[in-house]
């Protein structure tokens, strides 16, 4: 809805976005960065469950959840319960500290069952055993 109504959106792979983060603070453009993305009125991340960040790229990923926590919108997509995220940070203590302010004013979605990708390709197998007879 936000895209339509000509807002700022950005949707960017978990791990293209700390990479990123990571280049530009190498290079010296991190607060650069970090502005453009405040700029977003809607952050979308994606896939956050399949990386496993180092203590730089955590703490990058940690100062995109404070900036823009209470601020700014933000979606992060995962196929790893919440209990599980140590498993992409480093420690305990950071994915608690990023938990506690997304989950502070979030609306939490869980989907089951199988995903729009999987579900297209069982229509398309069906229709090709369809006209295979």
């Amino acid at each position: 809805m936000l895209a339509k109504k000509r807002r700022k959106v950005l949707f960017v792979n978990a791990k293209e976005l700390v990479d990123r983060l990571y280049d530009e603070m190498i290079d010296g453009n991190l607060q650069q960065m970090l502005d453009k993305l405040n700029r977003i009125e809607l952050l979308i991340i994606d896939e956050l469950s399949y990386i496993k960040m180092d203590k730089e790229r955590e703490s990058l990923f940690f100062q995109i959840i404070r900036q823009r926590y209470e601020k700014s919108s933000l979606i992060i997509t995962t196929n790893l319960p919440m209990g599980r995220w140590d498993e992409v940070f480093t420690r305990q203590l950071a994915a608690t500290a990023i938990l506690d302010r997304l989950l502070h004013h979030c609306h939490v979605l869980s989907i089951t069952g199988d995903s729009y990708r999987v579900k297209v390709s069982k229509i398309s197998v069906k229709k090709q055993k369809g006209t295979e007879k």
